[in-house]
């Protein structure tokens, strides 16, 4: 099962009890294998964005705001540091594909078991990985966490909002600048 609100952390619970009364009045519903739970991760082969996000209600909230925008585009949800490094240097996923990098990766810091840094780390000395864009989407606005972000290699690092509607209008920032647009002109 899912986390109880009163289980969530003090920093994060208005923006939690904000997006789920948002799910309330627009009539999404969670179901016990919808991103809310503990259900195992489903692999997508060859997705085009990667969200790494250990949130689970920023976990839907983006992944409903990228379908949205994006709806060609398929998102991989991982949910912690470990679940990344895996994914992106594992490669092997039974031999029934190669792996191709996605188009975009939103990575959060503050992960379980192996923080953003880490993983940002990696994926910037990897070969081929180190030219899909990486956006550090993160609630930490510390300079020192930003800088270190820049000087590994992230091609942006946005703080993340409080409100569904900048929050929702940060990801179509990130996606418009960081995502080749699908529209012939």
């Amino acid at each position: 099962m899912g986390r109880p609100i009163a289980d969530l952390h003090p920093a994060r619970e208005r923006r939690h009890c904000i997006f789920l009364f948002f799910c309330i009045l627009v009539g999404w519903k969670f179901g016990e294998n919808d991103l809310l739970t503990d259900s195992p991760n489903i692999y997508i082969p060859n997705p085009s964005i990667v969200l790494v996000e250990d949130d689970p209600a920023d976990q839907v909230l983006a992944s409903r705001i990228l379908g949205k925008n994006r709806p060609d585009e398929t998102v991989h949800i991982l949910r912690d540091g470990a679940e990344a490094i895996d994914f992106f240097f594992k490669r092997e996923f039974g031999g029934k594909q190669p792996f191709t990098p996605p188009k975009l990766i939103l990575l959060d810091l503050k992960l379980p078991k192996v923080d953003g840094f880490e993983v940002l780390g990696r994926i910037k000395a990897d070969l081929l990985l180190r030219s899909v864009p990486v956006v550090v989407f993160s609630s930490s606005d510390d300079p020192g966490d930003i800088a270190r972000c820049t000087a590994l290699g992230a091609e942006a690092y946005t703080k993340k909002p409080s409100s569904y509607e900048e929050y929702s209008e940060a990801v179509e920032r990130i996606c418009n600048r960081w995502l080749p647009s699908t529209l012939s002109e």
